[in-house]
């Protein structure tokens, strides 16, 4: 398993996906790779003030804004690829970290092993639904 973590101020962190994600897409010409980022849903639990935490919320705007930008103005930052948000109480509950265990996956930094959940919930999910693998890879 490969990957990439990216540091630095989010907007710095969004251009590096998007360069990583031309990258990844130049390997299979008009397949773009499916971005699956993690969906942020208002939980009235949630009670930390650190603006760190809501940095998923934001890249993924910034992300969002980019798919946009490919759709309006041709300006293919993102090149082929797709943008989904998946629950992360979903990905959570599917891949635990039991889970990733057996599978020699769990990694000791959360944000991978969090991605690492969310990768493979999206495969399984595209793997048992037709409709969702099409919107992850419509080509």
């Amino acid at each position: 398993m490969d990957f990439k973590l990216f540091a630095g101020p989010e907007p710095e962190q969004v251009l590096n996906i998007a360069r990583y994600t031309r990258e990844t897409q130049s390997l299979d010409y008009k397949t773009g790779p499916a971005l699956v980022v993690e969906g942020w849903y208002n939980d009235p639990s949630f009670k930390s003030s650190d603006p760190e935490a809501l940095s998923p919320v934001r890249i993924g705007a910034m992300l969002t804004f980019l798919m946009f930008n490919n759709d309006k103005t041709h300006t293919a930052l993102l090149g082929d690829a797709t943008l989904t948000f998946q629950d992360r109480t979903i990905a959570m509950t599917t891949m635990t970290d039991e889970r990733l265990k057996k599978r020699n996956l769990y990694g000791n930094q959360k944000d991978i092993r969090a991605a690492t959940k969310h990768a493979l919930t999206a495969l399984r999910r595209a793997k048992q639904d037709p409709e969702f693998a099409r919107t992850l890879w419509p080509r």
